[in-house]
């Protein structure tokens, strides 16, 4: 799978007004058609992340801990697969 990678940020907009799916939407429609899917890690605590995520169609496959600003912290990895 090849891997092209995007950020979506918490810019303090309100939330619930479909921003983040529009730009998850673009991102996805930008990418080339080598890329067969995307994945993501979000804080395993992050709720808000998680139900966007689900939201939106990415499945939770796995758990993990991964380092984050020198500590382990536990995160969900999403991902989604793309039809041809």
């Amino acid at each position: 799978m090849g891997m092209c990678p995007f950020e979506l940020a918490d810019l303090r907009r309100p939330r619930r007004d479909g921003v983040g799916t529009s730009l998850l939407g673009s991102a996805v429609e930008w990418l080339p058609d080598m890329i067969d899917g995307i994945s993501t890690a979000v804080l395993a605590d992050n709720e808000r992340a998680r139900s966007f995520l689900e939201a939106n169609d990415l499945v939770c496959e796995e758990t993990a801990e991964l380092e984050l600003a020198g500590e382990p912290h536990e995160h969900a990895v999403y991902r989604i697969g793309f039809e041809d």
